[in-house]
């Protein structure tokens, strides 16, 4: 092998050379970057490109291959995995095309650099972004409807007394009354409980880091929703591994997560007719320690994965959108992650991972 055809073979760019619309050789980094590639570029690559970029690609192909321009740069999206057992992960390439003279015929020189990571890490900038001025404007709106939502309860208490002390109504405008001021501290608590959520959205608590096993705010949380679950005819099954390696973190701010992933699988699970089933394990993932939570219900759609943390994003009818959201930074605080996917009986399953306690 030529010095120059080791420096193409151990280049971390992936390099592509296509003549006659054949491609006719890939190096190892495109090979790893796509384990299957379409062998001709016109007729294979519209299943393999994102539809809203394979416009753009042919055209710059074609552009090139003709020799109306020598060189072209684009950005697009790709699917590299088209085995149907694996799931299907888009990929970001940035692409620049060159016309070269190949074995003395014109050709075409792909190189493909992978900016997948990239992208995810510009996005969670943008996101962090909009998160910190959507946390402002939420505590904003949270004290304004704070102050009057202290008057309103404050003039309900006097109502309450008043009538406790009435002596000229009658039983039966007693009990209306009655009714109608319950009505108004129920209606005063739901708006004081959005309140405190936003509060909570809008800055989160810091965590007080202890060494810990994941499994007692696990337990611990299981404990909190007992009644909840026997009330649902939910069942649990426990698969907790014993001697589970500490982790750093906030047990009260996990049981938070964790109380919030099983309130909305009960919820999930409301209007299924078959068994209710909460599954709950623990384990070891490389170098982080895990707690997956996977029900029976209708699972989560596939289009609201990528932004079910996203705020204000929900699908029941009461709630507000942000119990996901705060769960998501508490694990971020956290230096872990938590995932949403597909349990093994088809319904949703959230996973949260966070490091070992190494010291």
């Amino acid at each position: 092998m030529s010095f120059y055809q080791t420096l193409v073979e151990h280049s971390m760019v992936g390099i592509v050379i296509v003549q006659a619309d054949n491609v006719i050789y890939r190096n190892s980094e495109h090979k790893r970057m796509f384990r299957h590639f379409p062998k001709r570029i016109s007729s294979e690559l519209e299943c393999f490109i994102h539809p809203k970029d394979y416009e753009a690609f042919r055209t710059l192909y074609h552009q090139i291959a003709s020799g109306k321009v020598q060189q072209l740069h684009l950005v697009f999206r790709c699917y590299p995995k088209l085995e149907t057992e694996n799931p299907v992960q888009m990929k970001w390439i940035h692409c620049r095309g060159n016309r070269i003279d190949y074995d003395g015929r014109d050709a075409v020189l792909f190189n493909m650099q992978d900016i997948t990571q990239m992208k995810a890490l510009e996005h969670m900038v943008r996101v962090e972004d909009k998160m910190a001025l959507l946390g402002k404007l939420s505590a904003g709106i949270a004290h304004e409807i704070r102050n009057p939502l202290g008057g309103v309860n404050m003039y309900v208490e006097a109502l309450c007394t008043l009538l406790n002390e009435s002596e000229n109504l009658d039983a039966r405008d007693t009990e209306e009354a009655r009714q109608i001021v319950e009505k108004i501290q129920a209606v005063s608590d739901k708006i004081k409980n959005v309140v405190r959520r936003v509060m909570a959205f809008a800055g989160p608590s810091t965590p007080e880091f202890k060494r810990i096993s994941l499994n007692a705010p696990v337990e611990a949380a299981l404990n909190m929703c007992e009644v909840t679950l026997r009330k649902s005819d939910v069942e649990v099954e426990k698969i907790l591994m014993k001697k589970l390696p500490e982790c750093r973190c906030d047990k009260l701010l996990i049981e938070q997560v964790i109380i919030n992933i099983i309130t909305n699988a009960v919820q999930a699970l409301k209007d299924t007719t078959g068994p209710k089933q909460i599954v709950v394990e623990t384990g070891v993932d490389g170098e982080w320690v895990f707690a997956r939570f996977s029900d029976s219900g209708p699972g989560v759609a596939r289009h609201l994965k990528k932004k079910i943390f996203d705020p204000f994003l929900t699908t029941k009818a009461e709630g507000i959108g942000i119990g996901l959201t705060i769960s998501h930074r508490i694990i971020t605080d956290h230096n872990g992650s938590i995932e949403v996917g597909t349990g093994k009986s088809g319904g949703a399953e959230f996973t949260i991972r966070l490091p070992y306690a190494l010291n």
